[in-house]
Order: C-alpha cells, then sequence, then structure tokens
C-alpha cells in the first residue's frame, strides 16, 4: 500500500502517482493516449465509506527521465475542504480514454482505468 501523509487544512504537497511499467504494454502508446483523456481524483473515507472528495479534476506533469520518450506522472492539487477532516482515506485515480483507441496492448481501450492497479493509497489527514 501507498501511504500519503498531509497536514489537515493544507493544500500542500500534492498527491502524485507513477505508472507502472510492467513490461507488457505498450507505454510509448499508453502515454500518448493518457494525454487525451480525462483523469480524475476521489477520496473515500476508511471508517465510514463516505465520499470526501469525487471525481475531482487532475493533471499530468512530465516526469524527469533519460529515457527518449515522454513519461509522465498524475497529480492532484489538494483544495482545503480536502483535508478539513482529520481520518484515513482511500485514493483512487481514475481515467477515462476519449476516442478511439485500438490497440492490441490494451485489454479496455475505450472504458475506465483505475490508478494504481498494483497498490492502493492510504491517505492520513492529520
Amino acid at each position: 500500500m501507498q501511504e500519503f501523509y498531509i497536514n489537515q487544512n493544507s493544500t500542500l504537497p500534492i498527491i502524485e502517482v507513477s505508472l507502472i511499467q510492467n513490461g507488457r504494454d505498450n507505454f510509448n502508446n499508453f502515454f500518448e493516449f493518457l494525454q487525451d483523456s480525462n483523469i480524475t481524483f476521489s477520496m473515500i473515507n476508511v471508517d465510514n465509506g463516505n465520499v470526501k472528495v469525487s471525481n475531482e479534476p487532475c493533471y499530468l506533469k512530465l516526469k524527469k527521465s533519460d529515457s527518449c520518450t515522454e513519461q509522465y506522472n498524475i497529480c492532484y492539487q489538494w483544495k482545503k475542504r480536502d483535508t478539513k477532516e482529520k481520518g484515513t482515506y482511500l485514493g483512487i485515480f481514475e481515467i477515462t480514454f476519449n476516442g478511439n483507441i485500438s490497440s492490441p496492448d490494451f485489454e479496455s481501450p475505450n472504458g475506465n482505468l483505475i490508478v494504481p492497479i498494483r497498490e492502493k493509497i492510504s491517505i492520513s489527514i492529520q
């Protein structure tokens, strides 16, 4: 599980996730598809199941890399209302692909993809 800590009523640091290269997908194409997508962030209280943040827009940040292809991290900038209540939350990034992606590398090209796939994001507001 990825853990993220932020102070109550704070807007920094931003929450940022990297996509994992698993060797099965063509990541060069994936990052092109990602640029033409809607990416949102949601946050759910683990104690009571209440949604604190619902489908708020995210942005892409170019990763510093020695690679010859551009790669991106997905980022969400907190609002004060997001961190108003202390607690532990589950963070979810969702990618909705726009347009027609006709690639055999992706099982669900015209659907939604939940990020991260491998680990959940635990957010502690202190």
